[in-house]
């Protein structure tokens, strides 16, 4: 999640259940066991919701020699993660949308590792 967190970073998670509380732009926990195609981190993964049910998200990547540009729609009871870093984020670009039950807390509060 660079350049938002940093390692060393810590993060106050809200546990939280009810959908109604996930919002764009939040960032969130997300259970790795509970997403598709997850490389073999058994952590938890913390991405930013960049999509909610019924909006569409867009994605310009290369390609090799032609640009392409895929779309998502974020069907109900599902939402679209993203790392803050995009060229070094496994996410939802390679997973699709994830389900809200995937998400085990939002973050509400971030603190930034002391330099000495």
């Amino acid at each position: 999640m660079a350049p938002t967190l940093q390692p060393q970073d810590h993060v106050l998670v809200w546990r939280v259940r009810a959908a109604k509380r996930i919002t764009k732009g939040a960032i969130v926990l997300l259970n790795a066991s509970a997403v598709r195609h997850r490389p073999s981190s058994r952590g938890p993964f913390i991405k930013r919701v960049v999509a909610i049910a019924g909006e569409t998200y867009s994605d310009s990547g290369t390609s090799g020699p032609l640009e392409e540009t895929k779309h998502w729609e974020i069907p109900t009871g599902m939402v679209f993660v993203c790392g803050d870093h995009l060229a070094a984020s496994y996410d939802s670009r390679a997973w699709g949308p994830v389900p809200l039950g995937a998400i085990t807390g939002v973050v509400i509060h971030h603190f930034k590792r002391q330099t000495p």
